[in-house]
């Protein structure tokens, strides 16, 4: 019932700039905190499969509290790659030692940044939405923004939508995929709606997102160096990368029924996939609770929901990212569990 513990997250930005001020193994702390402490974590503590009462939710739901943290991240994240930047064009680093900054950086932009712009671009403050869009800034993803709610969320879980994966699909098949894929979905989009409401062609919401994104990124090399400009757009590639992962995790193998009518079913918590291991939820703003996300999206990430008939994971997202990047071990795990949930669907179904 307090907000204080989803402050967790503020570890991983501190992570990133002793690595960037101390060197050496250092540089490297973000994902060893991420992918090794947090899963043990997670052992050690367990899961929670509690649900808010009624009346809890009615307390938290609209807590200006827990808005503040994700609000907060926009200068964290700002932060991180501006003194990123600056450091890297000042400093002398190894190749290693650079790698680590790299994927530290990336980790907090993606991992935990668009995290929080996708609890953020559901909300329907402007305040809240136009900080979702200068977090995705960060990370040069901002067609997220949008993606996200008018593709994603109308055609998850069906062979339409590019962010969901296939059953046997491998995570290196999944990647052009999905970006690729959600470009050509958000463009295709913002065609559409400028084209519909007869707006000019400048109203492309995609056209200021390039130009932003350009601007900043080109701003980091003159301002600094050249170094802090493609260090920049490294780390941006490690924060998509992380978030395409998690979305490779979170519907892989599920899929709605196509219905006489030529659509697709409603989306269910069935078609997500869930993980209720405490720590890695507190990190993540309960992104794991994703079943619920999709059954209902305008929900806030603190009152979000377990559903017992959700199909589960068997670890939390940061251990399935690592068991994703090695598909034998991801489709040892995965494949039987995938085709088990599925038939007891359809038994159930038929029953």
């Amino acid at each position: 019932m307090s907000p204080l513990p989803y402050y967790l997250c503020l570890m991983m930005p501190l992570a990133f700039f002793i690595g960037l001020y101390s060197g050496g193994v250092w540089t490297a702390l973000a994902p060893i905190l991420g992918f090794v402490l947090i899963p043990l974590a997670d052992f050690f503590v367990g899961r929670d499969r509690d649900n808010l009462s009624p009346e809890q939710e009615d307390q938290v739901r609209n807590k200006f509290s827990y808005r503040l943290i994700t609000l907060l991240w926009v200068p964290i994240q700002l932060a991180v790659v501006l003194v990123g930047a600056f450091v890297v064009s000042t400093a002398s680093y190894s190749g290693l030692e650079m790698f680590g900054l790299i994927v530290s950086a990336g980790v907090v932009t993606g991992g935990i940044g668009i995290t929080i712009a996708h609890e953020l671009c559901h909300r329907q403050t402007k305040l809240e939405q136009w900080a979702s869009q200068l977090v995705l800034l960060g990370a040069n993803y901002m067609h997220f923004h949008i993606e996200h709610v008018v593709g994603h969320h109308q055609k998850v879980s069906t062979p339409e939508d590019p962010a969901s994966a296939r059953f046997g699909q491998s995570l290196y098949s999944f990647l052009p995929q999905t970006i690729i894929g959600s470009w050509q979905s958000v463009w295709a989009f913002e065609k559409k709606r400028v084209r519909v409401k007869k707006l000019p062609v400048w109203k492309n919401r995609l056209y200021w997102y390039l130009f932003i994104q350009t601007a900043f990124s080109l701003s980091l090399g003159l301002l600094f160096t050249w170094q802090a400009f493609w260090f920049h757009l490294a780390q941006s590639f490690v924060g998509l990368v992380f978030l395409e992962i998690v979305n490779y995790i979170e519907h892989y193998g599920l899929e709605r029924k196509k219905l006489p009518n030529g659509r697709y079913e409603k989306v269910t918590p069935k078609h997500s996939w869930n993980a209720n291991h405490t720590v890695s939820n507190l990190l993540l703003f309960k992104l794991q609770r994703h079943s619920d996300h999709h059954a209902n999206p305008l929900r806030r990430y603190q009152i979000l929901r377990d559903y017992p008939e959700a199909p589960q994971l068997p670890f939390g997202y940061p251990t399935m990212v690592l068991m994703a990047l090695v598909p034998p071990i991801w489709r040892f795990v995965m494949d039987e569990r995938v085709l088990s949930y599925n038939m007891a669907e359809e038994e159930a179904s038929t029953a």
